[in-house]
């Protein structure tokens, strides 16, 4: 990357921040990563930081306005994603599986509670998926709710999981060409809810056999 290339990102960085609260909630160390060499990290990255959300690579000034104000009809005060791809077996793509972890921080636990409790209908709702069910987990935390869902053109499949502790909430969610092991789900969700326990998980996760 050549000195101005690196100039222009410090410059986008500095952009995306200065309008935002500069207090740093480590909520970076609060999120899941799985570790092993199949698992490469596409994003790494606070989507709201301070009541401000942050913009994402090619997200459009409306679309970062419409999240923001989203996020503070629900009392959200900051969000850090990790997006990893998980290379299987396969030569191919045919087989990898997406895994999205994110950590939301709330105003108090009771907005927090209440974002859980209207969860079921967000994703009921939500006219890119169809055939929703949903569950719990008995996991450590406050409450948890599972949930599956398909797109509606049937080339992807979710299965996911909330994790609420006091006013954190954390989502695991897996995709794929068809739905993963709920073995799998379960074993992140632990992890998940471990993390948010000891206030931070500083070490990679190693891959559940139930990928594989």
């Amino acid at each position: 990357m050549s000195q101005p290339q690196v100039e222009r990102l410090a410059h986008r960085l500095l952009e995306r921040l200065s309008g935002a609260d500069q207090t740093d909630p480590n909520l970076s160390n609060a999120v899941l990563r799985v570790g092993g060499e199949i698992a490469s990290t596409t994003g790494d990255h606070y989507l709201l930081l301070g009541n401000r959300a942050i913009a994402q690579y090619g997200e459009s000034t409306g679309a970062l306005a419409e999240r923001e104000q989203s996020a503070a009809g629900a009392s959200q005060t900051d969000s850090y994603q990790v997006q990893q791809q998980l290379a299987l077996g396969a030569a191919g793509t045919e087989d990898d599986l997406g895994l999205t972890v994110n950590v939301t921080r709330f105003a108090d636990d009771a907005a927090a509670h209440a974002w859980m409790a209207a969860l079921p209908q967000l994703v009921s709702t939500n006219t890119a998926f169809t055939g929703a069910q949903f569950g719990q987990l008995t996991t450590a935390g406050d409450e948890t709710v599972t949930y599956t869902v398909t797109s509606v053109d049937g080339n992807m499949a979710y299965r996911s999981v909330a994790i609420r502790l006091g006013r954190d909430v954390a989502i695991v969610d897996i995709t794929g060409a068809s739905f993963a092991s709920p073995l799998v789900i379960v074993a992140l969700a632990d992890a998940q809810a471990q993390c948010l326990l000891s206030s931070g998980c500083f070490m990679p996760y190693p891959l559940p056999s139930g990928f594989q």
